[in-house]
């Protein structure tokens, strides 16, 4: 995605930014399989048998969700404002500040993309949704779906003979 963004966007976001939002936005999932195992479980158990997102169910049993968590543990570790933002706001990127709204966005549709192609399990069932507003918003057009979904495909395979040489 990071090659089709726009050559402002790309000034204003270096791909190492870009991956670590990437690799800690689902951060409050650990954190809660760590320290609230069983409640965890239960919210799992509850999106795959409604199917429902597994933040809504999070909500309702543990009350609160992995993404409020892991802003919350960016908080912790003094992590930027935008880092922390795009986490805190990677369900819902249009409630986040306009100053980190791209960041937000970005992160959206990496997640988006990986639940829709089901790269990873991050225990959703619920058909994958990503707000219509950001495709446009960050100046993607339809088109540039499919190309994005088969860089993200590679990229993944990559990773997946990198992890089977650990």
């Amino acid at each position: 995605m990071y090659a089709h963004a726009s050559k402002n966007m790309r000034k204003r976001h270096s791909k190492e930014v870009l991956r670590l939002a990437g690799l800690l936005h689902d951060i409050g999932k650990l954190i809660m399989d760590q320290y609230m195992a069983d409640d965890f479980r239960g919210a799992l158990a509850m999106a795959k048998s409604s199917p429902m997102m597994l933040c809504n169910a999070e909500q309702e049993v543990v009350g609160i969700d992995h993404a409020t968590l892991g802003g919350w543990l960016c908080g912790k570790w003094n992590l930027s404002e935008e880092l922390m933002l795009s986490i805190l706001w990677h369900h819902d990127p249009d409630s986040a500040p306009d100053a980190h709204w791209e960041l937000t966005a970005m992160c959206h549709v990496a997640n988006y993309i990986c639940n829709l192609e089901h790269i990873g399990d991050g225990g959703d069932l619920a058909q994958p949704t990503c707000v219509q507003s950001v495709w446009k918003r960050l100046g993607l057009a339809v088109s540039d779906i499919s190309v994005i979904v088969d860089e993200v495909n590679e990229e993944s395979k990559k990773s997946d003979i990198l992890m089977t040489l650990m």
